[in-house]
């Protein structure tokens, strides 16, 4: 079977100001998730681990078919030593603050998290339901929202924790609400 294009298919592939506007947007996404990274550097505010000195930021074409911005603060390392936020910058759909904390350090901290979860209390929320810290699509599937979180079962239960605050794309033109989620992320560890 021949594969064919249609007439809105061709019109985008024809149209080279579509892909100059999309490499211009790449590139402004960059430098704000940069930004980003270094003002929560300059200002001292992942108090959770010390010395953070860079992040990592990483992109791609196709997370559940659109493309994606990650920050990770600080770099991840395997997935069962994690404690880190991430940032992502999902094309299409929003931007989410995560606190990642793998199984070696949950055990850890797992009273303090359970103990500072009225901090999301006026936050846009979403909990994992499941002890993979690397499913990002935050639907009923895989998170909790706010309204359906029960908090004992969930720390009895898990192996890892991530939370996230979903925002939408616009929230770009606002770092400042980024900074903040971060800080309230940071602050359930302190």
């Amino acid at each position: 079977m021949q594969t064919y294009f249609n007439t809105d298919e061709l019109r985008l592939i024809q149209d080279k100001s579509w892909f100059a506007l999309k490499v211009k947007s790449s590139e402004k996404t960059m430098s704000i998730l940069t930004t980003l990274q270094h003002n929560v550097i300059k200002n001292n505010v992942l108090t959770f681990i010390q010395g953070v000195k860079e992040g990592k930021i990483t992109k791609g074409e196709n997370l559940l078919g659109f493309p994606y911005f990650v920050l990770d603060l600080p770099q991840l390392s395997s997935e069962a030593e994690i404690c880190s936020i991430r940032v992502i910058v999902w094309w299409g759909n929003y931007v989410s603050v995560n606190l990642l904390v793998g199984v070696n350090n949950f055990n850890r901290l797992k009273n303090k998290l359970r103990e500072k979860m009225p901090l999301l209390q006026s936050e846009s929320f979403f909990v994992s339901k499941i002890d993979s810290l690397w499913h990002h699509d935050l639907d009923n599937t895989n998170h909790y929202m706010r309204s359906q979180f029960l908090k004992q079962e969930y720390f009895d239960a898990s192996r890892s924790f991530k939370v996230a605050i979903k925002f939408d794309l616009s929230v770009l033109n606002e770092i400042e609400v980024l900074e903040s989620a971060i800080k309230t992320l940071n602050n359930m560890l302190v």
